[in-house]
C-alpha cells in the first residue's frame, strides 16, 4: 500500500506515530468506518460514521488519539 505499511489478511499493518498498527476502514453510502489496534500500546480505536464525506471526521479522530 505504501512504503510504511501493507496489507494482508484484510488488514492494513504499518506503523503510525513510531507504534505498529494493525487495521482496515472502508464505507459505502451514508457510511465510513475504521478499525485499529496498536498492541504495544494496549490501545484500539472503532469509528463508525453515518456520512459518506466521514474520511476526514475518522482521520481527525484517528489523529487527536495518537
Amino acid at each position: 500500500i505504501s512504503n510504511v505499511s501493507s496489507y494482508g489478511l484484510g488488514l492494513v499493518v504499518g506503523s503510525a506515530s513510531g507504534l505498529y498498527s494493525a487495521g482496515h476502514d472502508g464505507g459505502t453510502s451514508g457510511y465510513n468506518a475504521r478499525a485499529v489496534v496498536y498492541p504495544k500500546a494496549q490501545l484500539g480505536l472503532v469509528v463508525l460514521a453515518n456520512t459518506a464525506n466521514g474520511a476526514a471526521f475518522l482521520n481527525s479522530v484517528h489523529r487527536r488519539l495518537l
